[in-house]
């Protein structure tokens, strides 16, 4: 497991501390290990993939504005992921279990009442991942009344070919945010 903290928000009940800890199993770190020394490198970092999506999504909207909500969701086959920016920072990440835009849409929405955020603040809505159908996300679009657009990360690089898919290459979001330094 690593820890990492997040941020200090000031409340009624003094000083809240939020950190983020990312899981992986023993395997996993067995074969990371053995990739960073066939690479020649001496250690590792684990990044949650929401936090690397959303390193793409705060240089696709670059405002500083504290006041400005943007929410990115990675679909796969079976679950989404949740990456909630405010002034063009991470502030949390979130992941869901379940494949239609209902579900989709229910887990967007308790993220931010979780966090007490209203959803009308939020102003684009970025969609990656091996599902980045439109289709996925509809119900989420219609209630926030936004519509969703791909999180092409070849954009921040201005090589993306002209037969391209933005949405196939959002998938690779995730990856490139890393590189990035997520």
């Amino acid at each position: 497991a690593r820890s990492r903290h997040v941020r200090t928000e000031l409340s009624g009940e003094g000083p809240r501390e939020w950190f983020q800890t990312v899981h992986v199993s023993e395997a996993v770190h067995a074969r990371l290990s053995l990739l960073a020394r066939a690479l020649g490198v001496g250690s590792y970092d684990l990044i949650d993939t929401t936090r690397a999506a959303a390193t793409i999504a705060a240089r696709l909207d670059p405002s500083g504005d504290l006041d400005r909500v943007v929410l990115a969701i990675g679909v796969y086959g079976s679950h989404s992921e949740y990456a909630l920016l405010q002034g063009g920072e991470w502030t949390y990440g979130h992941h869901g279990m379940g494949d239609t835009p209902e579900d989709t849409a229910y887990y967007a929405l308790a993220l931010m009442e979780r966090l007490g955020i209203d959803p009308e603040t939020t102003r684009r809505l970025f969609v990656y991942g091996d599902d980045a159908r439109p289709e996925r996300v509809d119900l989420l679009s219609q209630m926030l009344t936004l519509e969703p657009e791909p999180l092409d990360p070849l954009v921040l690089f201005s090589r993306r070919p002209p037969q391209a898919d933005p949405t196939q290459l959002s998938a690779f979001a995730p990856l490139l945010g890393v590189a990035l330094g997520a």
